[in-house]
């Protein structure tokens, strides 16, 4: 659970549905290369303008340093969230820091980044085995009908 406030007279509660102490112990600091998210993000993006005429839209946050990423794995998964999106019109891409969350990796809290697609069209079913595929990378992925999040540990160094 985890509270945060809205404004001044609400209050915004979070129920998760699992722990992530599995997926703690898989993660390592070592792998991985210093990256810039946002250059990737516009990549699977351009790529996906070639093969659709989706409208993408764009939300960053500029204050997110490079940092160290499994840039295959997060490329594949980007690409083929994407691609599962086949039905929609509007693709929204944000990419943020997450307050107040974080995940310990060898003993050590690193801040979570957040790469939230929504879309006005539902991801097709064969998304969920593709979800899968990704569960021993260093990405959280939380799949909805119409929402994908995927999570990454902000390794600076």
């Amino acid at each position: 659970i985890s509270v945060s406030y809205d404004n001044d007279e609400e209050i915004t509660i979070k129920l998760y549905k699992s722990t992530m102490v599995k997926k703690e112990n898989k993660l390592s600091t070592k792998t991985g290369e210093i990256a810039n998210i946002f250059t990737i993000v516009d990549l699977s993006i351009s790529s996906q303008k070639t093969k659709s005429s989706i409208n993408h839209m764009k939300n960053y946050d500029p204050s997110i340093p490079e940092f160290k990423m499994m840039v295959s794995d997060f490329l594949k998964l980007i690409n083929k969230t994407y691609d599962s999106f086949n039905e929609a019109n509007v693709i929204s891409t944000s990419v943020k820091l997450k307050i107040g969350e974080y995940i310990k990796i060898e003993g050590k809290k690193y801040s979570l980044i957040t790469v939230e697609i929504n879309s006005d069209g539902f991801l097709c079913d064969s998304y969920y085995s593709i979800e899968e595929n990704f569960n021993n990378s260093s990405l959280i992925i939380t799949a909805e009908e119409q929402k994908v999040q995927i999570d990454l540990p902000l390794i600076l160094n």
